[in-house]
């Protein structure tokens, strides 16, 4: 894991992190979203109830494949050694917890869970662009970080 310098003033929490914006949070979540669309178009094939979404129980189903989908890929990759995803991981993002660390797979499920769940009220990313540590609601729920790697 890297170091982060000066990680913890006793004061005031975070001193010297460069906080990940809203702009290059969405560049990150775009880039996701196309792996977890790939994915799921080939779980589609594997399963062709969840494409065809011809009856309300298989939309519903696809809807919360999709869901879990997204919540495991989250939850695995950022709370892996590489604490981001894929699309993080391209723009040198790293997610990292209130003692500038590596997030518990918990917390990163935490984290993965609310995200999803924000990001279909839109307020969870949204919330990104107006907070002081540029922090979702999901990051506040969970108590993490998107900060920008050294």
């Amino acid at each position: 894991m890297e170091n982060y310098e000066n990680t913890i003033n006793s004061e005031s929490g975070f001193s010297s992190f460069d906080y990940a914006g809203f702009w290059i949070r969405l560049g990150a979540r775009i880039i996701d979203s196309i792996i977890l669309s790939i994915l799921f178009m080939v779980l589609g094939k594997l399963v062709p109830w969840l494409s065809q979404g011809e009856t309300p129980n298989e939309i519903i189903s696809a809807f919360v494949v999709s869901f879990l989908i997204g919540v495991i890929y989250y939850a695995v990759m950022e709370g892996s050694s590489m604490q981001a995803s894929i699309g993080k991981q391209v723009f040198k993002l790293k997610v990292i917890d209130k003692s500038g660390e590596k997030l518990s797979m918990s917390k990163a499920l935490l984290r993965s869970i609310t995200k999803e769940i924000g990001i279909m009220f839109l307020v969870g990313g949204l919330m990104v662009g107006f907070t002081d540590k540029k922090r979702g609601l999901h990051d506040m729920v969970a108590g993490t970080y998107v900060v920008k790697g050294r």
